[in-house]
């Protein structure tokens, strides 16, 4: 990996990136996922596996088939079902229709 020097007039070398984990950022192998299940109800076993949901958490998830108007959940590990939200034009969470 390299960096701009101060005067920001050359490269300096500051260590190398393993190819196997440039592979994993560059595939989103650890935050990119596909779901299972149908409309309404999904399901998703990311790996690592999380033992509890928190606040905030977001997963960048491929869905096997188009949701429903109403209630799309998934459930995460069998940790029970959350509904599912997407951002709306203003920035706001809003349930998936």
């Amino acid at each position: 990996m390299r960096r701009r020097s101060s005067d920001n007039l050359s490269w300096i070398d500051f260590g190398a990136l393993d190819i196997s984990l440039g592979n994993q950022l560059q595939s989103q192998s650890g935050t990119a996922f596909t779901a299972g299940g149908t409309a309404p109800s999904y399901t998703l076993t990311p790996s690592p596996a999380i033992t509890s949901y928190a606040a905030n958490q977001r997963f960048n998830v491929t869905f096997p088939s188009a949701g429903t108007t109403g209630s799309n959940t998934i459930n995460i590990n069998g940790l029970g079902n959350v509904s599912l939200k997407q951002y709306a034009s203003d920035g706001t969470l809003i349930p998936v229709s």
